[in-house]
């Protein structure tokens, strides 16, 4: 009984040696990229000091060494769709269209390649929609939308997965657990 106390020590400190984090306290791994959500942070007294405009946003996650989230799979924008519904919260991602109304851009100029518009059908809401004033992505209710970029939003931040930390397989920490035994 004492060994297989032992050996349940043994295997549970060699399994979390193999957990690594491949991203900072804070962020968020999916893929090849590590996500930082502003909304994740604080309480409600302090929405006002997370909230930021399009710009402002920009320059917070850059301060983080990141960029407003740019999506480029149906995974990726799943994720993150997700992400931002976790304190139900409209936030900023990286997607504009102030250089030609309608032609969406990430912030980096590279082209938007999935989209996720939810079309204004509201015949009410209509007369409020005014693209020409609407240059910037945000995600609210769960679908994109082109917001005024000096609205006040929460903010998701991307950022590649620059500490060379790997999240390591259950296959591989069976595989090193077995050659473990065998020593």
């Amino acid at each position: 009984m004492l060994k297989l106390i032992v050996y349940s020590f043994v295997l549970t400190t060699i399994f979390k040696a193999f957990e690594v984090s491949a991203c900072d306290h804070g962020w968020t791994q999916f893929e090849q990229s590590c996500y930082y959500s502003s909304a994740i942070i604080g309480n409600v007294f302090q929405v006002r000091h997370r909230h930021k405009h399009w710009f402002g946003a920009q320059a917070e996650c850059e301060g983080k060494g990141a960029k407003l989230a740019e999506l480029n799979t149906e995974s990726e924008l799943q994720f993150v769709r997700q992400l931002a519904q976790k304190r139900h919260t409209s936030v900023w991602i990286g997607g504009t269209d102030g250089d030609k109304e309608g032609q969406w851009m990430w912030a980096s100029g590279t082209p938007v390649s999935v989209k996720d518009f939810k079309p204004v059908t509201d015949p009410r809401m209509k007369q409020f929609d005014r693209p020409e004033q609407q240059d910037c992505l945000a995600i609210v209710g769960g679908h994109w939308k082109d917001l005024n970029c000096l609205k006040t939003l929460d903010y998701i931040c991307e950022k590649k997965n620059t500490q060379n930390k790997v999240t390591v397989s259950k296959e591989k920490k069976s595989r090193d657990i077995d050659e473990t035994r065998r020593n």
